[in-house]
């Protein structure tokens, strides 16, 4: 009988790694000598890229997490018979679609693979609310124009930051992560923009 997937062990994983990257991120920030505005904007993009990947890998194995646990919906669309589990590993590979990687393109993509593959009654991303939508969306946004600098990633920077922070004209990814959170909004106000992008992952982490 195919063993289930402990929940509350990956996700408390999953919250380990976030806390053990703003750690890391407060030491270098808080290092002696100070860092230079060249390497604390370095720091701060290397550690919005590794934010946004830690909420991808969780993303994909919440969903596995979740195929292992409630498969009825997938094996009664594919017709499946004589068959109630799915093991860990081939929720991986249905998951992937047998790709070597889970891609989503945002937070509305993600739950339309989780309602297809799930159904919405089974879908842990469905408790996430708009707001925790349009922050993680511009994460992303912020991470694929660090990392790639296409004309596609600057055009969904430039929309996000328009959109969720209120820009007319987007700053660099550098001096936005770093410039202060006016928002009345937000909860991370008066501080970095960085740690408001912290807690909507923390957020998203434990709500799903």
């Amino acid at each position: 009988m195919p063993k289930k997937t402990d929940l509350t062990k990956f996700r408390t994983s999953s919250l380990k790694d976030v806390t053990e990257l703003r750690n890391r991120f407060k030491a270098l920030v808080a290092g002696q000598p100070a860092p230079s505005v060249d390497d604390l904007r370095w720091f701060t993009y290397m550690t919005a890229v590794e934010l946004h990947a830690i909420w991808e890998r969780y993303a994909e194995g919440r969903l596995v997490v979740a195929l292992n646990h409630s498969p009825a919906h997938f094996l009664a669309q594919n017709s499946v018979k004589g068959v109630k589990k799915v093991p860990a590993g081939l929720a991986e590979y249905v998951v992937r679609g047998g790709s070597k990687y889970f891609n989503f393109r945002s937070i509305d993509d993600l739950n339309d693979k989780a309602n297809k593959l799930l159904s919405s009654a089974h879908n842990p991303f469905a408790p996430l609310t708009k707001v925790h939508k349009d922050h993680l969306d511009s994460l992303a946004s912020v991470r694929n124009l660090i990392v790639h600098k296409s004309d596609a990633a600057k055009s969904s920077y430039k929309t996000n930051l328009g959109k969720v922070f209120g820009f007319k004209s987007a700053p660099s990814p550098g001096e936005f992560l770093d410039s202060i959170d006016h928002r009345t909004s937000s909860p991370c106000r008066g501080q970095q923009r960085i740690w408001t992008f912290f807690h909507y992952v923390k957020d998203a982490i434990n709500k799903s």
